[in-house]
């Protein structure tokens, strides 16, 4: 492996780089994620993606072994199977959140109960999640309850922290028994974007065993925050000192109504002409500064939700509600620009993902662009449902999972599906790390290099297979070795 443009290991611990051809880093960066593929089937859920999830201290107890009196029996669907789901959420009640008590359980086990049964009936092994604010505290009912729960955990930051720590207490639960690792896999996103506390809470919650950052809603969704800012770079620095993920909501295909167009005044004139002028400008606006955050953190992953696409298409009217899917997105799709951006992203960085969650309440034209870039970078693409307890209780999982048909059988037919289902997102649990080079105070006693450490069968050097025509070679028995831990 030299200058004839095979593949050269050059940090085998973060990244596989190429010497010259474009072509052979891609594909060594292939040969990874088969090889994570071989890894996780032939393993135990036991042994396998996230082995290492909460063990930031090996001397230490693992944080997720919780004594609790409810304990969820559910079993994986099936040990051939490592499906994951990367977009996930769990919500919280208003007396969930109220009734808190640190001793003692909170969460409702019938609401991991039902998140588990719909994993199994999806025939997922883990899901990554992050815990949100139910229903009642959208509700005018509460909003003078939630302002005494601002007064009892000391102000709103304390109060959205509350989602993090009922998310961990949920992901405790789902372990199941006789197993180490969480079906529910727990990512922090219970802060604030532009608060001068958040890298610091960011940094305790990783160093506590959350797996990842988000989703943080950037641009989307009526949010509107300037993702460089000084806090965000912080957080960003922070996943890549611990080796994370970072799931960004950051709509570059499609653009809402929201207050920078009309102000407070909801009744103001919504020209579909005037927004689309609006929307041009905000798209662009937005690719913009994904890529300069893409571009300033090159040891981050980054994964965009959604792809990206913004609101989906339920009304015609721009004016009809907060959703301004149609007049938006088809803008972005007929003027070729969001297909040219997503790319741009797909195509020049490496350190960004892509999870399909919520695409098939896409339009056919937004639909049509996705699948044509997953055919192209499949090794960037993730899966998820997207859905969590409160919308299980509203509508059937087999309708859900349903939906999602059509979207799992193109992958099956493109012969992807294990990739983006399997390999990706065990590869990206592969780049757990921690280290002292960040925002967060790690000791050198702390330090616990995760990166490509076996929990599973480990070929040995892969890297190496490559013939002359630049194929990868298939593996034999004799280069896998079993790992002791």
């Amino acid at each position: 492996m030299g200058d004839d443009g095979h593949c050269q290991q050059i940090a085998p611990e973060r990244d596989i780089r190429c010497d010259v051809h474009e072509e052979c880093r891609a594909q060594a960066a292939k040969a990874v994620r088969q090889a994570a593929v071989m890894r996780a089937t032939a393993s135990h859920i036991g042994q396998r993606a996230w082995r290492s999830f909460g063990r930031m201290n090996s001397d230490g107890p693992n944080p997720l072994r919780i004594n609790s009196t409810h304990r969820l029996n559910h079993q994986p669907p099936g040990m051939e199977a490592v499906d994951i789901d990367t977009h996930g959420h769990m919500r919280f009640s208003y007396d969930e959140i109220a009734g808190y008590d640190e001793t003692s359980q909170n969460v409702d086990p019938d609401d991991v109960d039902r998140l588990l049964g719909f994993m199994d009936d999806a025939g997922l092994d883990q899901m990554w999640v992050s815990g949100m604010m139910g229903e009642t505290f959208n509700s005018e009912e509460y909003q003078s309850d939630v302002e005494a729960l601002v007064a009892k955990y000391g102000g709103k930051e304390e109060l959205e922290h509350m989602r993090d720590t009922l998310i961990l207490e949920a992901s405790r639960m789902s372990i199941p028994d006789g197993q180490d690792e969480p079906r529910l896999v727990p990512f922090v996103a219970g802060f604030f974007l532009e608060s001068e506390r958040t890298p610091e809470y960011v940094c305790d919650r990783l160093a506590e065993g959350f797996a990842g950052i988000g989703e943080l809603i950037v641009h989307g969704h009526t949010g509107n925050t300037d993702g460089t800012n000084d806090i965000l770079q912080q957080v960003y620095q922070a996943a890549a000192q611990y080796g994370v993920p970072v799931l960004v909501h950051w709509d570059i295909g499609g653009v809402e109504y929201d207050e920078d167009f009309c102000g407070s005044d909801e009744s103001c004139d919504c020209d579909e002409e005037s927004f689309l002028d609006y929307a041009r400008i905000r798209r662009q606006e937005n690719l913009a500064e994904l890529i300069a955050v893409i571009e300033a953190n090159p040891e981050t992953i980054f994964i965009l939700a959604h792809c990206g696409a913004g609101p989906g298409g339920w009304s015609d009217d721009p004016c009809d509600g907060s959703q301004l899917g149609n007049p938006s997105q088809l803008d972005a799709v007929t003027s070729g620009e969001y297909g040219a951006a997503l790319e741009s992203l797909a195509l020049d960085y490496e350190n960004i993902w892509f999870d399909v969650s919520g695409i098939p309440g896409e339009i056919e034209e937004v639909q049509s662009i996705i699948f044509s870039m997953i055919e192209r970078r499949s090794d960037r693409f993730l899966f998820g449902y997207d859905t969590d307890d409160e919308a299980l209780q509203r509508t059937l999982a087999s309708n859900i999972i349903q939906e999602h048909q059509g979207l799992l059988s193109e992958l099956d037919n493109l012969g992807i599906r294990d990739e983006v289902m399997s390999a990706n997102p065990t590869y990206i649990a592969m780049q757990r790390t921690t280290s002292t080079d960040g925002p967060c105070e790690v000791g050198e006693d702390d330090v616990d290099d995760l990166g490509w450490v076996p929990w599973g069968p480990v070929p040995l050097q892969w890297f190496d297979r490559f013939d002359d025509a630049n194929k990868l070679e298939p593996f034999g028995p004799d280069d896998f070795i079993m790992s002791t831990w």
